[in-house]
């Protein structure tokens, strides 16, 4: 398990898509919003916590979309996601 070893207080990944596109998120190998909340929670059920996570990558034709349906899995989860920007500053 990759996690076995790692304990981070900060997840930077990728999300380019929202959840309508997940097939081409899976050919592609990149996260879709479902896939983040699978990956939250066994993170959690092995770590005990969720580190604040950070998205990158996003397609900025469907950034509001995604931002929408991340804002949703993040209170459903109580953790702490937000879509990176440019210029964008995080102190751990």
């Amino acid at each position: 398990d990759c996690w076995e070893h790692m304990s981070p207080d900060l997840f930077i990944t990728e999300m380019s898509w929202p959840q309508k596109m997940e097939d081409r998120a899976r050919k592609t190998m990149h996260l879709s919003p479902q896939i983040l909340k699978t990956d939250l929670v066994e993170f959690r059920r092995l770590k005990g916590y969720l580190p604040r996570t950070v998205l990158i990558h996003l397609d900025p034709a469907f950034e509001s979309e995604v931002a929408a349906e991340v804002a949703e899995i993040a209170r459903e989860l109580d953790a702490s996601i937000a879509l990176g920007r440019e210029g964008m500053v995080v102190s751990v």
